[in-house]
């Protein structure tokens, strides 16, 4: 066992040049780096510039008061999150959804963000707990994926991110998993033509929009 004093909670940033877009075996919409694209990692214990970048994003975060000192094989199992943070994503469907939703609008009142994050225990002085026990969910049920989002000796320390794309704030979407980043779950279905392809738009927090698109049948 190696000990370290860690002077911020995240210990990695994953820096990807690309989002990618996938279903999952019920049907949602995986949010994920670009396996086919590069990628940056920016960590505690890098060196020169990296390590000057690491610093930097611990700094925009609000994270750089943890001064705990923690045990480690190998390398730190927590803290890892993408530099992806989202201000905005927008759903467009080339179909129409229904009577409401005419193709080329918004179906973002009908789509969730799920996903967890350090950020309300970074923000709280790292004091912040979330009872998973008591306050997984029903969402959850719809996509197994998610119960694999956390570390669970460190699951406390994440906080649920559960809402209508209508409904994030603009700094909700941040500090996300390394990986996957989190899930898109329709609460309704199309009335008429269930094969929809979708646009959807991200508006990253540092200025960056990617847009991908993905078919999607529904039931």
């Amino acid at each position: 066992m190696t000990y370290n004093t860690f002077t911020s909670y995240v210990t990695a940033y994953y820096d990807y040049d690309d989002i990618a877009l996938s279903l999952t075996d019920n049907g949602n919409i995986r949010i994920s780096y670009d396996t086919v694209s590069s990628h940056k990692e920016y960590s505690w214990n890098s060196s020169g510039q990296n390590k000057v970048v690491y610093d930097s994003l611990c700094k925009v975060h609000n994270d750089l008061g943890y001064d705990k000192k923690r045990g480690y094989i190998a390398m730190p199992d927590w803290g890892s999150c993408s530099t992806f943070d989202i201000a905005h994503i927008d759903v467009v469907s080339n179909a129409n959804f229904d009577a409401q939703h005419p193709s080329g609008t918004s179906l973002n009142d009908l789509v969730y963000f799920i996903s967890v994050s350090p950020k309300k225990y970074i923000d709280s002085g790292y004091n912040y707990s979330y009872d998973w026990a008591n306050k997984t969910p029903e969402i959850f049920e719809k996509e197994q994926e998610m119960y694999n989002f956390r570390n669970s000796s460190e699951s406390s320390n994440y906080n649920l991110i559960n809402k209508k794309l209508s409904e994030t704030a603009i700094d909700e979407m941040v500090l996300l998993p390394a990986y996957y980043f989190g899930y898109l779950v329709f609460d309704s279905s199309p009335t008429t033509i269930k094969k929809h392809t979708l646009t959807v738009t991200f508006s990253l927090c540092n200025g960056k929009v990617i847009s991908k698109t993905i078919e999607k049948t529904f039931n």
